[in-house]
């Protein structure tokens, strides 16, 4: 079947095994495990236990949900760092899964260096070697308009690609 969707071009192994792109995607915002999340993120609840967490998780899974949104900026990378562990305990199960995280471009980060960088911490704490889906948290920044984070000619991102 040809690639009529970007969806299409981009999974075309999940489009293979299933005749429609993810319905739902389960956000991630609530799974870090900072004092910020237990006091401010969460309040007045405080942070998901780890069982709680798996618990979620393997509910979401087990109705059929593949598409995972998190970001470096939940809990420091923290519900990054959970849902990778998830997905090394589901096993082949995991591979499924298409996981979406995002670069925070705050004032201190400014170069295309810097969004690399970021990228592979987000792979290494995700326990991938390429992230499908990498997004701008937020196209604001002192500096730099949103055109700069996809204009580098030099440097195409071999982030996306394994080490």
């Amino acid at each position: 079947m040809a690639a009529n969707t970007l969806f299409q071009l981009h999974f075309p192994s999940y489009v293979d095994r299933r005749s429609t792109p993810p319905l739902l995607a389960l956000g991630m915002l609530q799974w870090g495990t900072t004092a910020i999340d237990d006091k401010i993120i969460n309040r007045p609840r405080g942070m998901l236990t780890d069982a709680e967490a798996d618990g979620i998780y393997q509910a979401f899974r087990s109705r059929g949900v593949v598409l995972f949104d998190t970001a470096e900026g939940y809990g420091g990378g923290t519900s990054e760092r959970r849902l990778g562990k998830l997905l090394q305990q589901e096993g082949e199960g995991g591979a499924e899964v298409i996981i979406m995280t995002k670069f925070l471009p705050v004032p201190w980060r400014f170069t295309h260096s810097h969004f690399e960088r970021a990228l592979r911490a987000s792979n290494r704490r995700l326990g991938i070697s390429k992230c499908p889906i990498y997004l701008l948290h937020s196209p604001m920044h002192l500096w730099r308009d949103i055109e700069y984070w996809g204009d580098d000619k030099d440097t195409p991102f071999p982030a996306f690609i394994p080490p």
